[in-house]
């Protein structure tokens, strides 16, 4: 994926950064990736590490921590526990259909996680379609697939846009509602 990465005229990433909150949440799938069962690659693609310009229009450390204060104190300290605790499940003895979509039961959580992060990714690729619609490019977008609803959406009804190809590579997956 680099590769194909690297041959776009502009990268745009997720990477939320070195955000200790981030980290705990994240502990889930670095713990699971031990557990060859359930197939899991880990990722390696840095922003910071292609060769094409990288535009990484994610949260930042402030971003996340002021979204995170708008959850719920009882749904952070349960997805504080639950996230490695997750982990530690699935490196042992997981099963893919273990993974719970937080959307349904933390709607606040799930606004941070997605929502928000959705809204910077799409307004990124607008903004680049506003300045260089009229010049030929190629994009390549590095962010999770269920973000990509959200990009399709809106520069669809935005813009008119079609998706002509597109190429999907798992990174990580656990249970059908995380990746199409």
């Amino acid at each position: 994926m680099r590769r194909q990465a690297n041959a776009c005229d502009v990268v745009v990433a997720d990477g939320v950064g070195d955000v200790k909150p981030v980290s705990r949440l994240t502990a889930s799938y670095r713990l699971a990736v031990r557990n060859n069962r359930l197939g899991l690659v880990v990722q390696d693609l840095k922003a910071d590490t292609f060769i094409a310009p990288t535009v990484r229009p994610d949260l930042d450390g402030p971003g996340f921590s002021e979204g995170r204060r708008r959850v719920p104190l009882g749904d952070r300290l349960m997805i504080s526990v639950l996230a490695p605790t997750l982990g530690v499940f699935l490196t042992v003895d997981g099963e893919e259909d273990s993974w719970v979509e937080p959307a349904e039961t933390m709607p606040e959580f799930d606004g941070l996680i997605n929502g928000s992060r959705d809204k910077l990714l799409v307004d990124a690729l607008a903004g680049r379609h506003e300045r260089r619609h009229h010049e030929p490019g190629t994009v390549g977008v590095v962010y999770g697939a269920e973000h990509l609803h959200a990009v399709v959406r809106e520069l669809r009804a935005r813009f008119g846009y079609v998706v002509r190809d597109a190429e999907y590579v798992t990174v990580f997956a656990l249970g059908s509602s995380l990746v199409d």
